[in-house]
C-alpha cells in the first residue's frame, strides 16, 4: 500500500492576516513518518515521504525545513542550519532540534508526529515566526524531573520558552506582551494518562506528577478531577509557559484538535495517534511564513 495517499491538507489554518498558514495531513493522506528504513542512508527518511513533501514545496511555494526532533532537544535553529537538501532547493533536513526560526517569506517548517502540538510564534512588528515542536519531553526537560527536590532548578528552557527566546524583541511596541502564538495539532487531556504509582514508585510517570504538582505548578498542569490520573494537558503547558515569559493569554490561540479522539462522521480516526495506535505512523504538520 502507498505510504502517502493524498497531499490534501485535512486540515487547513490562515493565521494574522494571512502572514502564516498551517497544514495538517492526518491519517487518510497516509503514513508521513521521517523514521529511517533504509541501512545503507543512515538518517535518511523513506522515499515516498521525501518525495510527496518535495511535491508540497512546489504546490504551496515555499522551501521546507525538517529538522530530526526524536531527541526532544527543545533546541531552536535558524533554517540555515539544515544543510541537508534531500530534494533540490525544496526540503531540507540534517540537524536535531524541535524548532526553526522562519526569517523569511515562503519559508516553512514541517514535523511528522502522531501526538505532539506543534507551536507557532509571530511577532507582528519584525514578522518573524519560529515554529516547533511541542512533545511532552520538549516542553518538560526528563532529567529535570527526576533531579534533586531539595535543590531544584531548571536544566533548560522548553522549546516554546526557546522560541521566545528566539525573537529579536526591541524595548519598543510593547515587548513580548504584542508576540502572537498559536498551537496546532495536538492529543488531548483526556487520554493523555500518566498514572501516579505512589509515593514509594519510582516510575517515569510518578516522577513526572510530583514535579507538577508538588514542585512546580500545583495541578495547573493536570486536568480532570483526580490528579493522580496525572491526564497531562500539553496546551495548558504551552500557554502557561508563554505566559510565564509575558506572552498575554488573549494572544494565544489553539485549532483544538484532539488527535486521540476527533473522527469523521463515519466514525474513521481522522488523525494518527501514538497513544491510541502506538504503531509508528505519523500526520504532518507544515508550517508556512507567507509575508
Amino acid at each position: 500500500m502507498s505510504l502517502i495517499r493524498s497531499l490534501q491538507p485535512t486540515q487547513q489554518l490562515i493565521l494574522w492576516g494571512g502572514a502564516v498558514e498551517i497544514l495538517c495531513f492526518g491519517r487518510d493522506t497516509g503514513d508521513w513518518s521521517l523514521r529511517d528504513e533504509i541501512p545503507e542512508l543512515p538518517g535518511y527518511p523513506r522515499p515516498e515521504v521525501v518525495e510527496a513533501i518535495g511535491k508540497l514545496a512546489a504546490a504551496y511555494n515555499c522551501r521546507i525545513y525538517a529538522p530530526n526532533t526524536s531527541a526532544f532537544n527543545a533546541q531552536i535553529v535558524e533554517a540555515r542550519h539544515l544543510a541537508d537538501s534531500l530534494v533540490e532547493d525544496a526540503f531540507f533536513r540534517g540537524v536535531e532540534a524541535d524548532g526553526v526560526v522562519l526569517r523569511k517569506p515562503g519559508q516553512a517548517f514541517a514535523v511528522s508526529s502522531a501526538d505532539c502540538p506543534t507551536f507557532v510564534l509571530r511577532d507582528p512588528i519584525t514578522s518573524t515566526v519560529v515554529a516547533a515542536h511541542a512533545g511532552r519531553d520538549s516542553l518538560i526537560d526528563p532529567l529535570e524531573i527526576r533531579g534533586p527536590r531539595e535543590d531544584w532548578i531548571r536544566l533548560r528552557p522548553s522549546s516554546v520558552q526557546q522560541a521566545i527566546n528566539e525573537m529579536p524583541i526591541p524595548d519598543l511596541h510593547g515587548g513580548l506582551a504584542r508576540l502572537k502564538a498559536f498551537i496546532a495539532c495536538g492529543i488531548g487531556p483526556t487520554h493523555f494518562r500518566h498514572p501516579y504509582g505512589g509515593d514509594d514508585s519510582d516510575d517515569y510517570n510518578t516522577a513526572l506528577i510530583k514535579w507538577a504538582w508538588r514542585w512546580n505548578y500545583g495541578n495547573d498542569y493536570l486536568w480532570g478531577n483526580d490528579p493522580y490520573e496525572g491526564c497531562l494537558n500539553l496546551v495548558d503547558i504551552i500557554r502557561m509557559q508563554c505566559r510565564d515569559k509575558g506572552v498575554p493569554t488573549e494572544n494565544i490561540g489553539s485549532d483544538g484538535v484532539d488527535t486521540y479522539h476527533d473522527r469523521y462522521p463515519n466514525g474513521r480516526y481522522t488523525w494518527h495517534s501514538h497513544r491510541r495506535e502506538g504503531d509508528g505512523t505519523r500526520n504532518l504538520v507544515l508550517v508556512i511564513r507567507r509575508s
